[in-house]
């Protein structure tokens, strides 16, 4: 989370060095991998580790998504399906399956599942979860628009907002404090 992944990847291998069969370590080095762009090594990993722990949800959500990256659709999907089966609801599951599921062109299973994603962020609200906009005209609405992912993502998105002040009748926006003051 702090962006040092190499010292981290440092550390993780001193935890396997000492416990080798360590699963938490296992698909943590695994993500890392995955961060680096070194999509064999952390499937690798995430494999290590549910030899391991075959009943870790967390890992096969890992290593779904290093499939995803390397273009193993049906391998990631599968993944996520074990996840789920493991641990039902589990919300990061669901959403990453989503995200597959659109690349394969299952756009009605993908959105449903994508829409679940904000769940899938540790302290997140869903602020659209009684009320998610269904395609409608906004015309004379009240609007609550908010972002959900970086501040470059946030900056992108403000393009957009001038329209949809425009054609609302309030509109209200959620940013980070970071870019509050833009």
């Amino acid at each position: 989370d702090a962006g040092q992944i190499y010292e981290g990847e440092d550390l993780l291998q001193q935890v396997l060095a000492a416990q080798p069969a360590q699963v938490k370590a296992l698909t943590l080095l695994g993500r890392a991998a995955e961060l680096r762009g070194d999509l064999t090594t952390a499937i690798a990993f995430h494999d290590r580790a549910l030899a391991q722990q075959p009943g870790n949800a967390h890992a096969y959500v890992n290593r779904g998504a290093a499939k995803r990256w390397s273009a193993d659709l049906a391998g990631a999907l599968q993944d996520f399906d074990q996840a789920l089966a493991l641990q039902p609801g589990f919300p990061a599951a669901i959403a990453k399956r989503g995200i597959v599921l659109l690349a394969m062109g299952r756009l009605a299973e993908g959105w449903r599942d994508y829409r679940l994603r904000v769940r899938a962020r540790d302290g997140e609200s869903d602020l659209s979860a009684d009320r998610p906009w269904d395609g409608t005209p906004l015309d004379g609405k009240r609007v609550l628009a908010w972002t959900e992912y970086g501040h470059g993502d946030e900056i992108m998105a403000a393009s957009l907002l001038p329209e949809l002040a425009q054609r609302t009748a309030h509109c209200t926006l959620v940013c980070s404090s970071r870019i509050a003051p833009l």
